[in-house]
């Protein structure tokens, strides 16, 4: 059974292509967008708790020292931990589930775009632009307009 935009709309069709890891409807050379698949933290492991932490309170500031009290380490437990477990460094794992996030409102559509940087937690809306297209390849709002809801 093949799922289309006009069926189901554009995010469950989004949805279900990446789960599938075929390319969704969009303009010719567009790379495929699949999310990051997620790191796997060991089982008791100080990182899963902050890292669920984190995500539900991904617009508040969350410097390492922040990441690192909560998780009850010091800066450089807590960095080496992150590279052990996840294989980056808490804040290139925080920009990428603040990125991912993102995407999730843009290809939702109910937010206006103005907002999103600050639902997410970037400083601007220009570290905003700069690390979305870092990390998806394209500007948000390109995003939006190929995978967001018509």
């Amino acid at each position: 059974m093949l799922v289309h935009r006009q069926d189901f709309g554009a995010q469950a069709a989004a949805s279900v292509a990446r789960r599938l890891v075929l390319p969704a409807q969009r303009d010719g050379g567009q790379r495929q967008f699949v999310p990051r698949p997620e790191p796997k933290t060991r089982v008791g492991s100080n990182l899963a708790a902050l890292q669920d932490r984190v995500r539900t309170s991904i617009d508040e500031d969350w410097p390492v020292a922040r990441m690192a009290r909560y998780a009850g380490t010091s800066d450089r437990t807590l960095a080496r931990c992150f590279q052990e477990e996840t294989g980056s460094t808490p804040m290139h794992w925080l920009k990428a589930e603040r990125v991912s996030r993102a995407a999730e409102l843009l290809e939702n559509g109910k937010m206006p775009l103005a907002d999103v940087w600050e639902a997410c937690g970037f400083g601007s809306a220009e570290t905003f632009r700069r690390e979305f297209r870092k990390l998806m390849g394209v500007p948000p709002v390109k995003y939006r307009e190929r995978m967001g809801v018509p």
